[in-house]
């Protein structure tokens, strides 16, 4: 364990977490996401499991120790994420919730976790420049040898992830096949899909530039250029828009930063190496310009854009905190290429203001230490960090990252690479004359007697009680309100009913003939929902006195609007939402009501056939309404961690405000100086 009173210049009082940091690139980007512990379900990847160890060492490190680093920003703004979150989820398990909705809550709840232990480890376990330039590079190499796999499986076929067997570990989901598009294999290495292994490559190829520049050794400057090279060519072979979106970022950031003699010899390799990929893959660069071009013919486009109507809908029920972390899955709604609109439909705006906050917040870090330093190395280093960030906040339009652990996972680290980094590097306005540290005591300008320090240091002490005082009943009052919202939630009852619509002549068992037409099934149900749930139909059974929310499913549909799960076949379901099972049963029978009289309106436009092809001839109406009970024993879990979380940065940033000042060569004060002083 780290010593959480180290100096931040690196002056070791603890061990480094280096080694068990590179342990994580491994298991981040050497092992399949797909593979698990199959006891601990879809969120127990080893890369997890170890992330969220480094997450209880963060946490007992700051309840121990005595004293506490100073908070940088992506400390903060990872402490605003995660509550926002959090409270996301808590508002989720409040409301009415399906199973499927419940356990990825819950693996989003890990998932979160994760990520949080990933940037703190990164952020407070590595206690020198050298030790943060070392996990960097490791970081590179592991991006090189991930992007080989992928151009060993672009010209083969083969995936060696798929091939590899880990005792332990079994996979959650097929993993390791290429599609192809346009012709052409994409390729997965050890990702789950061609644009998660595309945006990953991204992320690491602006800290492969800067190795290559100003790795410390010749070896070290070699591996980063093949690793470079390696990437670059891996890229396109995703075929993937994104990928080339966040190429481009990267590349038009670090060109216009770099000196004039960098340029040239860019401009030089550039055509040369767009050259050799055209004559090594012919059509290749030919099939990625034309996604661009002629992108409003892109099927994909056009669904991407279908996704801003049907999310208008989620995103106004919950617009501020959102329906829940985790909870929009493709299962029961769609699937969404935009991780903005799913974080707006999920934990509302205050959840999109936090992921955005992340990224901007840590470009914004980056930025300041480029700015404030005049070594070349870290200009350099955090010039690449930002090209990360930005290229984060630009491709997380263009697909769903959180869906993506591999992703996520290399965003974390670089974040915490970014809070490392502000706490490892001086800054002009805290290094004092003799002293090279960043967190360094400043000189006092108080006459350095030692009783006057003495007094001074007391004078400290009841301001450090009172913040922390303070923060405590913050905290506790937070708690008591958010155990009083969670007990008035307010339980809903739901109740379903169904319609057969057969073929055919009547049967035994479907006697009772609601309506018949000599028309084949094939679009009858969805033109009967779409009546059922049209506005006019809604504002009429509203003014009618039936206020129940209902929604309408065919076959296999979802009972959500504006979904992909669009359902077929001759079932028909109704599912009502109310605040008393009088409401939900009242509306519920209404709905079916419209439906017969729909259908009675329809019969008299049709001559009833003896081989009528259509039968509406059953109906299946429940007797009671089923209770949706809030999990609060969930909620009350989730919310007192919550507490927990912003106490503990609450008291860390006072602590560090207002400490006194630490003065190892002082002698404990006596009784006889406090007598003293006060005469």
């Amino acid at each position: 364990m780290i010593d959480a009173t180290a100096t931040q210049t690196g002056e070791r009082h603890g061990k480094d977490l280096l080694p068990w940091l590179t342990l994580l690139i491994i298991l981040v980007l050497g092992v399949p996401s797909a593979l698990i512990v199959k006891p601990l379900g879809a969120q127990g990847t080893p890369a997890d499991i170890l992330a969220i160890l480094f997450l209880i060492w963060w946490l007992l490190s700051r309840i121990l120790a005595h004293t506490r680093q100073r908070p940088t920003i992506p400390h903060l703004v990872l402490a605003a994420f995660v509550a926002v979150m959090l409270l996301s989820y808590v508002h989720g398990m409040l409301r009415p919730i399906t199973g499927l909705e419940l356990s990825s809550a819950d693996r989003g709840l890990l998932a979160l976790l994760a990520w949080s232990g990933m940037l703190l480890a990164v952020a407070d376990g590595l206690l020198s420049l050298e030790s943060l330039q070392r996990f960097l590079f490791r970081l590179v190499a592991g991006g090189g040898v991930v992007a080989s796999i992928g151009i060993l499986q672009f010209f083969t076929g083969v995936n060696i992830s798929d091939i590899v067997r880990i005792p332990g570990l079994v996979a959650n989901h097929p993993f390791g096949e290429a599609g192809e598009r346009s012709l052409f294999r994409r390729v997965t290495a050890t990702a789950l899909h061609p644009i998660e292994f595309g945006i990953v490559l991204t992320l690491i190829l602006p800290v492969a530039f800067h190795f290559s520049m100003y790795g410390r050794t010749a070896r070290e400057r070699l591996i980063a250029r093949i690793s470079t090279a390696l990437i670059l060519v891996a890229m396109p072979m995703t075929v993937a828009r994104s990928a080339i979106v966040g190429l481009a970022t990267v590349l038009i950031i670090l060109f216009f930063s770099w000196q004039a003699r960098q340029k040239v010899i860019a401009l030089i390799i550039a055509p040369i190496a767009g050259v050799g990929m055209k004559l090594a893959i012919p059509g290749l660069l030919g099939t990625i310009r034309s996604f661009f071009l002629h992108a409003g013919q892109d099927p994909s486009i056009q669904n991407r854009l279908g996704d801003y109507a049907a999310a208008g809908y989620y995103i106004s029920r919950d617009p501020l905190i959102g329906r829940g972390f985790f909870t929009f899955i493709p299962e029961i709604y769609r699937t969404l290429d935009n991780q903005y609109m799913g974080t707006l439909i999920e934990a509302g705006f205050l959840g999109l203001a936090a992921l955005l906050s992340i990224m901007f917040f840590g470009a914004v870090t980056g930025v300041r230490i480029r700015r404030s330093s005049a070594d070349a190395e870290i200009r350099s280093v955090a010039l690449s960090l930002v090209s990360a960030m930005i290229a984060a906040l630009v491709t997380f339009f263009t697909f769903d990252a959180f869906a993506f652990p591999m992703v996520t996972a290399v965003l974390f680290l670089l974040l915490g690479a970014l809070g490392a980094l502000s706490r490892l590097v001086p800054s002009p306005m805290t290094v004092t004359a003799g002293v090279d540290a960043p967190d360094a005591v400043p000189r006092s300008p108080w006459p350095r007697h030692r009783q006057v320090r003495y007094a001074r240091r007391l004078l400290f002490v009841p301001r450090v009680v009172a913040a922390r005082i303070g923060a405590g009943i913050l905290a506790l009052l937070a708690f008591l309100g958010g155990v009083n919202w969670i007990h008035h939630a307010p339980v809903r009852y739901s109740a379903t009913a169904s319609l057969v619509l057969a073929g055919g002549p009547p049967t035994a068992t479907l006697a009772t003939t609601l309506f018949a037409s000599p028309r084949y099934l094939g679009d009858f149900p969805t033109m009967l929902a779409e009546s059922l749930t049209s506005q006019s139909q809604r504002s009429a059974l509203v003014a009618s006195g039936h206020r129940g929310e209902y929604e309408v499913a065919v076959g296999n549909g979802s009972l959500e609007p504006a979904t992909d799960v669009t359902g077929s076949g001759n079932l028909m379901r109704i599912g009502v939402t109310a605040g008393t099972p009088e409401q939900a049963l009242g509306t519920l029978t209404a709905v079916v009501d419209a439906a017969h009289a729909t259908l009675r309106a329809w019969q008299q436009r049709y001559a009833v056939a003896t081989d009528a092809l259509v039968r509406v001839q059953a109906q299946y109406l429940p007797v009671s309404a089923v209770a949706d009970v809030p999990h609060r024993s969930r909620a009350l879990a989730v919310m007192a961690f919550l507490v927990f979380w912003a106490w503990l940065t609450l008291d860390g940033f006072l602590r560090r405000r207002y400490r006194p000042y630490r003065l190892p060569d002082t002698p404990r004060i006596s009784r006889d100086d406090i007598v003293a002083l006060s005469g």
